[in-house]
């Protein structure tokens, strides 16, 4: 009789699963007190409610009904949160599927759950961004950029209102670096679930579609097509009238353009009196540039992804249309690329400028503003939204030659210097 073998488990697994769990406990009460004590706008209240009135009543997830069912959940609970400015749910009804089975708990617990998912997806983010970047680090320094990313201002504000943000950039870094490995299945269904939130994903979609078509990568291009019609069959077999009920909304909602504000336009008001006619020329030269960078990754080879896919990350900010602040974050992989070729090139003074420029964007935010009204909306973060994706730019053009023109691997060359 053949005799069972058993794998041995040792106790350093069993200790990093305790200390997970001892973070996620600890992210789960750091959210609950955040929410106790400070004011802020709650961007899951509302989908929490179209997810809760539709499953349990069969309500419309886009009647008024639910923005009372939201009004009075937060006039009930001992949480902080106010209602957006624009009460309505105006997110399609496939990005309901990330907050739907929370819709089923009541309110604080799921409120709870949701700002860890957000936590950990940003902390996902940055493990991302490293990995990307190729930036070469110890233990120690991945955990300590790893963290300054997730505790970064502009970000926490986002898991403690609640945004989706968090995970739409994670699904897209995840894609990003899918491409790059050439698991292409993985990253069509990964881009397939960030189309719902069209505002952000739009123009990186685009542009990833026309990719893969130009390479031929077929098997990103089914899975993405794939998994979107899956996404919309099932919603449209499950509530077939949301289409039609979400764009009244949004008629409604943005019934001009006025809500239109891209960094290029907060740039232009630097000089008030042409910022109409800088605003034009802007967005035309940042347009041009974007296509050629798009365009010259039709003729590059595999090494060469990596910088022009985290370039167009970057341009594709100057383009957001819509609460810019909230998706600062995509310029982060192209800023770790320059820490990375910066390290490469210069050593220790690399190391030193890297992480110094780190800690003072880090810092920034926290040492500028009043913190409190971040999460009410009322910091706008105008200076990092013009300032660090233009420093980016700068940074990732100065290493452009050791990125891609270089003929072999700068870790490779560093004993030539």
């Amino acid at each position: 009789m053949e005799k069972t073998r058993y794998r041995k488990i040792y106790y350093s697994q069993y200790l990093v699963i305790v200390l997970i769990l001892v973070v996620l406990t600890g992210l789960a009460f750091l959210g609950l007190w955040a929410m106790k004590q400070f004011a802020y706008e709650d961007q899951f209240v509302i989908p929490w409610a179209a997810g809760r009135a539709w499953l349990l009543e069969g309500t419309n997830p886009y009647g008024d009904q639910v923005i009372q069912l939201a009004r009075s959940t937060l006039y009930s609970s001992d949480f902080m949160g106010q209602l957006p400015v624009s009460a309505e749910l105006t997110s399609p009804f496939l990005n309901l599927v990330f907050s739907l089975p929370l819709s089923l708990l009541p309110y604080e617990i799921a409120r709870t759950v949701w700002v860890v998912i957000l936590a950990v997806s940003l902390a996902g983010s940055g493990f991302l961004m490293l990995k990307l970047s190729q930036w070469k680090t110890n233990l120690v320094e991945k955990i300590v950029a790893i963290l300054l990313v997730a505790a970064w201002l502009p970000v926490l504000k986002l898991v403690l209102m609640g945004s989706l943000t968090p995970i739409i950039v994670l699904l897209i870094l995840a894609a990003v670096y899918a491409i790059i490995n050439e698991k292409d299945t993985l990253a069509g269904f990964l881009l397939a679930l960030a189309f719902g939130s069209i505002q952000i994903s739009f123009l990186i979609l685009l542009i990833f579609v026309v990719w893969s078509l130009f390479h031929k990568r077929w098997s990103v291009l089914i899975a993405y097509f794939s998994g979107l019609a899956f996404l919309w069959v099932v919603s449209l077999i499950v509530l077939r009238s949301w289409p039609v009920s979400w764009m009244a909304v949004m008629l409604q909602t943005y019934t001009d353009f006025s809500w239109i504000r891209t960094p290029l336009m907060a740039l232009s008001n630097i000089l008030p009196g042409i910022s109409k006619y800088l605003s034009m020329i802007l967005h035309g030269g940042f347009v041009i540039y974007l296509l050629t960078i798009w365009f010259s990754t039709f003729g590059s080879k595999r090494k060469d992804y990596t910088w022009h896919f985290l370039m167009l990350l970057n341009l594709v900010f100057f383009f957001q249309i819509e609460n810019t602040s909230d998706v600062l974050i995509l310029v982060f992989p192209a800023l770790f690329l320059v820490f990375r070729y910066w390290s490469e090139r210069w050593r220790l003074l690399g190391r030193i400028v890297s992480w110094l420029s780190l800690l003072v964007i880090f810092g920034l935010p926290w040492f500028t503003v009043e913190v409190p009204s971040v999460f009410t909306g009322g910091v706008p973060f105008t200076g990092l939204i013009i300032g660090l994706p233009l420093f980016v730019l700068l940074g990732m053009s100065s290493v452009h030659r050791w990125a891609v023109k270089t003929p072999i691997m700068p870790s490779s060359s560093l004993n030539r210097y």
